[in-house]
């Protein structure tokens, strides 16, 4: 047994060097669990099953959890849960990285990859490999006639002699490798969609231990409904769970900055909401007020910043109230108003008090002037430059 895990060690001497072990690190327990995704988890293992083009590609927005689905995968392998064709596999991250750094001469690059390629078709299906950022691929060592890395790995991705895990953003599959069909065709597409708002308090449970265990302190059940409800309102440049879980994060650093040594320091909802008004610039007490309060008082509100449109105050009040207490189709939005009247008398001045009363900040209102659309050839702003111009790969 010591023999042959002696041979095997030597024989995955290049992936050790340029790849993590992440069935080794569930092993050691340094991986945090994976809460939901069944569904997703399920689909990678079923085309991770097939004969050919068995390479599952995770899809999705940043910080909406495409990495840590691999680490499940990982334990659950460890743990003795996967399907039986998946029992015993090994996970390595390639990481290309550290497979470029240093491969000054030409050839050197393809050297490495190619030795990586072969140890995992030596292990007869028993190496899955998983890129980060599969975009990398392209372009990666491709100087001069040399072939880039998604080559010199195609032949044995279409095989099947090589199982490959990738992961990347919609923008970075759309503008890299949807471009290279031969590429494409060989990854499935497993979407990863942003979990809701109580999805991610489920997350957040289940993550908890080992931030009390990190930060010494211990964290209410309202801290993790109001981190997830408060990040989805006022934070709306990232995405759950990342930034619910970086929430609750910084609110366990900045509570242990300041407990006595050796204390238990406890989370609280105003904790969240402080770290949340540092974060985005919003005053506390505005991100304090009960929701309740400040639905009910939002005509006064907007009275304060428009004076003399009360028809149209009250029409958007009662819009806003219905939609937060769920009397509306979820799958339609909230209203559509149509502001008419003479120039100045404050029609764009409501949809930025709006905006800023509701969202928090004038930024979340997307604004577009069609006096800017006036000219035919400016249409190519909304949908993109058509084919031939500079810009078409970009998109609208």
């Amino acid at each position: 047994m010591e023999k042959l895990e002696k041979e095997q060690s030597v024989k995955l001497e290049t992936l050790r060097k340029y790849a993590t072990d992440l069935t080794n690190m569930a092993q050691k327990g340094k991986l945090d669990p994976l809460v939901g995704r069944e569904q997703q988890l399920e689909r990678v293992m079923q085309i991770l099953c097939k004969r050919r083009k068995n390479n599952p590609c995770l899809l999705g927005d940043p910080g909406v959890g495409k990495t840590v689905i691999v680490e499940g995968l990982a334990q659950r392998i460890v743990n003795s849960s996967s399907p039986f064709k998946l029992q015993g596999k090994k996970i390595f991250a390639l990481e290309m990285g550290r497979l470029i750094a240093g491969a000054s001469n030409r050839g050197e690059f393809e050297e490495r990859l190619t030795m990586i390629v072969d140890e995992v078709k030596l292990s007869e299906g028993g190496i899955i490999l998983f890129i980060d950022e599969l975009h990398t691929l392209i372009g990666a060592g491709g100087g001069g006639q040399a072939l880039d890395a998604a080559n010199i790995m195609k032949p044995a991705l279409a095989r099947g002699d090589l199982r490959c895990i990738g992961a990347a953003t919609l923008d970075e599959y759309r503008k890299y490798v949807e471009k290279d069909s031969a590429l494409k065709r060989r990854f499935q597409k497993v979407l990863v969609a942003e979990p809701s708002v109580d999805e991610t308090v489920d997350i957040l449970q289940g993550l908890i231990s080992k931030y009390e265990a990190f930060h010494s302190v211990k964290y209410s059940e309202e801290c993790l409904t109001a981190a997830s409800s408060l990040s989805n309102q006022y934070i709306s440049d990232r995405f759950n769970p990342d930034k619910s879980i970086d929430l609750i994060d910084e609110a366990g650093a900045r509570v242990m900055l300041h407990k006595p040594r050796g204390a238990t320091g406890q989370i609280t909802e105003d904790d969240i909401r402080e770290v949340v008004a540092l974060w985005t610039g919003i005053p506390v007490e505005k991100v304090s007020a009960e929701d309740s309060q400040r639905l009910l008082g939002l005509e006064e509100t907007l009275r304060k910043h428009i004076v003399g449109q009360t028809k149209a105050v009250e029409a958007i009040s009662r819009a806003i109230r219905r939609a937060r207490v769920g009397i509306r189709d979820p799958n339609r939005p909230i209203s559509s108003f149509l502001f008419t009247g003479p120039t100045g008398v404050g029609k764009t001045e409501l949809a930025n008090a709006l905006a800023f009363e509701h969202f928090g900040s004038k930024e979340a209102m997307v604004r577009i002037d069609m006096s800017e659309y006036m000219e035919k050839h400016t249409v190519s702003k909304f949908f993109g430059s058509p084919p031939g111009y500079v810009g078409f790969e970009n998109g609208g």
